[in-house]
């Protein structure tokens, strides 16, 4: 005879306060009023809020001295999106790009003609959706900027603020960022909902990680399509030039009988592959 997980869904419950002394009180509470034993508990899993999930003073903690078998899993989506947001936050220019997402987003939907122009109808609810309304209307955004910073009717502080943005849209980088993050979001979306299916168990995350491991490590030397795809989202060919389009010197340490005048010279674009592209995956 096979035994046969099966998920049922049982009640939202109101709570008054985020203290997992408060939440514990909550769940027992709940447990005990439809007459749950919570010995015959055997797993936990929630996402990764210490108050949730701490060792020792979190809910898991305080579950398991009800009972000994309720071993906390911690939500393997969650997870995942704890290291998608990490990886953003992982260098300077990856950090900018994700606030100038924002700033396009707050600008345009600060009116109802400005969010007209783009007349977007990608949500902006997450990541990798934002990013995706992006790469769609890029064109469009671009020229919704210009003549918003163009039109005389719009107050001064409306025009500057268009003119930012589209200085920000409109350099190189910007594109490669979003033709990166496209790539890499995309697949981190569709991976965290399959692991959200209810047939998912510990094999199917291991094997969905390590598919998305190797994705990674593969798009790590997939950057000459990456820069030609960023190229066609410009559509312009004086827009498809790293801003700062200058070579520096980086002198290494030599001793006194080394020959030090090999400097090694780092163009825009190696900058750009050493300092972000490479940091990020």
């Amino acid at each position: 005879m096979f035994w046969q997980m099966v998920e049922r869904f049982l009640n939202f419950i109101s709570i008054f306060s985020h203290t997992a002394d408060s939440l514990e009180e909550s769940v027992i509470s709940y447990l005990n009023s439809l007459k749950v034993d919570l010995k015959n508990c055997r797993g936990q899993s929630y996402n990764n809020a210490s108050n949730l999930a701490g060792k020792y003073n979190g809910l898991r903690a305080k579950i398991k001295n009800y009972s000994e078998s309720a071993h906390y899993v911690p939500c393997s989506s969650h997870s995942l999106n704890l290291v998608g947001s990490f990886a953003a936050d992982c260098c300077p220019l990856a950090a900018r790009y994700f606030s100038t997402i924002q700033d396009i987003y707050t600008f345009f939907a600060a009116s109802t003609y400005r969010w007209n122009l783009v007349s977007s109808d990608t949500r902006w609810t997450a990541r990798a959706d934002a990013i995706r309304a992006i790469i769609n209307g890029f064109n469009e955004i671009k020229s919704a900027l210009q003549k918003l910073e163009e039109d005389v009717s719009q107050k001064r502080l409306t025009q500057i603020e268009a003119r930012g943005l589209y200085d920000k849209v409109k350099s190189f980088e910007f594109c490669l960022l979003t033709v990166l993050w496209n790539k890499i979001l995309n697949r981190i979306n569709a991976t965290s909902k399959s692991l959200q299916e209810i047939t998912a168990n510990l094999n199917i995350v291991c094997t969905l990680y390590e598919s998305l491991i190797g994705f990674v490590q593969e798009l790590r030397n997939d950057f000459d399509s990456i820069e030609e795809k960023a190229k066609e989202i410009c559509g312009n060919f004086t827009d498809a030039i790293y801003s700062t389009g200058f070579q520096r010197s980086c002198k290494r340490k030599c001793k006194f009988d080394d020959n030090c005048d090999d400097a090694i010279q780092f163009s825009a674009k190696n900058n750009f592959k050493i300092n972000t592209f490479y940091v990020i995956p």
